[in-house]
């Protein structure tokens, strides 16, 4: 319901099964938050630890709607500190907040008349071999700052954003590991800013 705050322990994950739906509709005046357990500056010290603990992104596991599954959210809901799945086409506007861990796991399209906004702080984690394809016409809008740069790199790269693969620092970064961004725009029709970003280990 609209004003509902919903924490989540470390390395959970909200599964919306096959066939069912989670509808999340939240409003201008009520908007709906999901968060980490440890995020005192929503709904308080929902954990009781104090000061004692702090919230990092990418603490829980995200939502992922499996077969028919369906998440119905609008833009009053707000995802922190989560590890998000990304892929395949943007239907539509889109942000990727910087509290958030953005994991591609399928190749990322930016189409016409469609802008994808990476929000300063955020990290941007690849599979093997994927990428952002932005085609004519759409725009990718990363504007880091300074103080919080905005990195696109490797699954693999445990410096940003921790250890996404849960593999215990087995598997090492290498140059090439994900699959770049490419622009189908010519230099004219390109709308794009990239400011105050790191790329790492792409190809």
């Amino acid at each position: 319901e609209p004003g509902a705050i919903v924490k989540v322990a470390p390395d959970v994950k909200i599964n919306i099964e096959d066939g069912a739906v989670l509808n999340a509709q939240g409003s201008a005046d009520s908007p709906i938050v999901f968060t980490s357990l440890t995020d005192d500056s929503t709904g308080g010290d929902t954990n009781l630890d104090g000061s004692g603990s702090a919230p990092e992104p990418g603490d829980w596991l995200g939502l992922e709607a499996f077969g028919s599954g369906q998440l119905n959210t609008n833009e009053f809901v707000e995802i922190s500190y989560a590890q998000i799945a990304h892929g395949g086409t943007v239907s539509q506007d889109e942000d990727w907040t910087g509290t958030c861990i953005h994991h591609v796991v399928e190749e990322v399209m930016v189409p016409d008349g469609v802008t994808l906004t990476v929000e300063p702080g955020a990290a941007v984690k690849f599979d093997d071999a994927l990428g952002i394809t932005v085609q004519s016409g759409g725009q990718l809008v990363a504007k880091g700052e300074v103080a919080q740069t905005i990195s696109f790199t490797s699954v693999r790269d445990d410096f940003y954003g921790g250890d996404t693969e849960n593999d215990a620092l087995t598997r090492e970064p290498l140059a090439g590991d994900w699959g770049g961004i490419k622009f189908e725009s010519t230099l004219n029709e390109m709308s794009t800013l990239l400011d105050n970003v790191l790329i790492r280990y792409g190809g």
